[in-house]
């Protein structure tokens, strides 16, 4: 399996009580294909997309919705990461049966507190890949997350894609020389994936593409074709846009909080972060508004 171009990670809605909005989360896949220019969607396996704050009955909601809604019109990964093998193991299978076509795992989360429930190590979260890998027969995209989990170095990911079914990796960090090394070393046997803000020197390097937030994402597809385009000046243009956002005055606000009131402004009821996160006021809601029209993305308005 081979997933190139710009995949949409799509947001997980919410109604007014905090309950996951099936309606909305079908609708959001369907603008994602049908407007975004999107290569696959993604649902449950990211940090903006919430998934800690997800149970795993939740997730499964989301997986069936999105699958159903998509109805093979493009790849769907879903998230399948956990704090334990067991538990990953398990939301992998139920992947499968409703019927993905990939999943994206991150190595088991922890807090890194005296080790009570620390991250694994590198070893560990190895052995926890080739487990994963025997228990099911799905595409494996390996989430290099920085945040959530250990941060697997080029030397354990080689090992990792021996396995067979694990097809590709999303590389979350901002590094360049590390994303430099992965594909001068992978890029011919695997597929690359990287944050938005480093796409065109990832493909220009060999790397495939981003996952990047539905609605945003239209930009990222913008800049995937001029660049297969050799329309070089467009696809810098557009990696500069990508690369100042959000807007410096929003940075310390979650950035899941952006990219929902992109959409929301789009006229997708996505709602709020789920608690505790705090929403925006009025001011920041009216920067946003200057964003999506200064981007080009109210094209996209419903």
């Amino acid at each position: 399996m081979k997933i190139e171009g710009v995949i949409s990670g799509l947001l997980t809605p919410f109604t007014n009580d905090e309950t996951v909005n099936v309606q909305a989360l079908k609708e959001e896949t369907l603008f994602a294909i049908e407007r975004c220019g999107s290569t696959a969607v993604m649902v449950a396996a990211a940090e903006v997309q919430e998934t800690v704050r997800l149970t795993q009955e939740e997730k499964v909601l989301c997986m069936k919705a999105v699958v159903d809604s998509a109805n093979g019109k493009v790849p769907v990964l879903v998230g399948a990461s956990g704090t334990s093998t067991h538990g990953a193991i398990q939301l992998a299978r139920q992947a499968n049966d409703i019927g993905a076509d990939a999943i994206v795992v991150m190595p088991p989360y922890g807090v890194a507190v005296k080790r009570a429930l620390a991250p694994p190590t590198v070893q560990e979260a190895i052995e926890f890949y080739i487990e994963l890998s025997r228990a099911v027969d799905l595409p494996i995209v390996l989430y290099n997350t920085t945040t959530l989990s250990t941060h697997l170095p080029i030397e354990a990911l080689v090992k990792i894609f021996e396995l067979d079914n694990v097809v590709g990796m999303e590389e979350s960090s901002a590094d360049y020389q590390e994303i430099s090394r992965l594909c001068m070393s992978l890029a011919d046997k695997v597929t690359i994936l990287v944050r938005g803000d480093l796409l065109l020197p990832t493909l220009e390097l060999g790397g495939h593409g981003s996952i990047m937030p539905v609605g945003y994402s239209r930009i990222g597809a913008d800049l995937y074709h001029a660049y297969r385009d050799h329309h070089m000046e467009k696809a810098v243009e557009l990696q500069r846009t990508i690369s100042m956002t959000p807007p410096e005055e929003l940075l310390q606000r979650p950035r899941v909080a952006f990219f929902k009131e992109i959409l929301n402004q789009l006229g997708l009821e996505v709602g709020l972060p789920r608690r505790p996160s705090t929403p925006l006021n009025e001011q920041e809601k009216n920067r946003i508004a200057i964003f999506v029209k200064e981007n080009g993305l109210d094209r996209l308005k419903l």
